[in-house]
C-alpha cells in the first residue's frame, strides 16, 4: 500500500509525547482525571471491519 501525505510539510515525531504505563491496570476501566459516565453501553461480540479505499477525494494528484 502507499501513503499519500495531505498536510503541509514533513512529520513531525515528538519524543515522549505518549507517557508509559506504570504497572498493569484494568483497561475496562477510563483512564483517571475522566468525569464519571451518565450512563453505560455494553457491547459484546463486536465485529468491526474497518475498509480504506484508493482514489482521488482530495484532489487531482495521484491516489
Amino acid at each position: 500500500p502507499r501513503v499519500r501525505w495531505l498536510a503541509p510539510g514533513p512529520l513531525r515525531v515528538l519524543p515522549g509525547h505518549f507517557g508509559v504505563p506504570r504497572g498493569e491496570r484494568d483497561r475496562l476501566r477510563p483512564p483517571p482525571g475522566l468525569p464519571p459516565p451518565r450512563t453505560r453501553l455494553v457491547l459484546r461480540d463486536l465485529s468491526l471491519t474497518w475498509a480504506l479505499f484508493g482514489g482521488r477525494d482530495f484532489g487531482p494528484g495521484p491516489a
